[in-house]
């Protein structure tokens, strides 16, 4: 049995560690407490994915509002833990995630992937995702 819950405790944090340093592989444990802790009050979140026995996906994500995209969902992270994929479970967090933008009034979702992520743009693809631009960088914040 599968289920899908937010994250609310630092207990829930430390159960999706093993996941998200999969995407992040220079995450430490302490790390993720303290931005957790800096950026839920402004309404950041994970979410997570348990298989029958372990954390198989973990996503993060935010609401917001602009001009051009009006109030959106932005997934900051979605990552399946590398010895459980191609069995759904990214599929079922966007499903997830999907729903939870419309319940809170969003009009599209947004996310970034690295240029060379083929499969994971294949992935996106398949979800109904499509190429909408570029996203520029300046600055040395991180290669994820």
């Amino acid at each position: 049995m599968n289920s899908i819950t937010l994250v609310k405790t630092p207990e829930d944090i430390k159960k999706c560690f093993s996941v998200l340093v999969q995407l992040h592989e220079d995450l430490s444990i302490e790390y993720l407490l303290e931005f957790w802790n800096r950026n839920r009050e402004s309404g950041f979140q994970f979410v997570y994915l348990v298989d029958s026995e372990d954390v198989a996906a973990v996503a993060g994500f935010h609401i917001g509002e602009s001009l051009s995209w009006k109030r959106y969902l932005y997934v900051d992270d979605l990552v399946v833990d590398k010895v459980k994929r191609s069995k759904g479970y990214g599929s079922m967090l966007l499903d997830w995630i999907r729903n939870y933008a419309e319940s809170e009034n969003c009009l599209q979702i947004h996310l970034d992937s690295r240029v060379i992520r083929y499969k994971t743009h294949k992935f996106y693809l398949n979800q109904g995702f499509y190429i909408g631009g570029y996203h520029f960088v300046n600055g040395n914040g991180g290669e994820t």
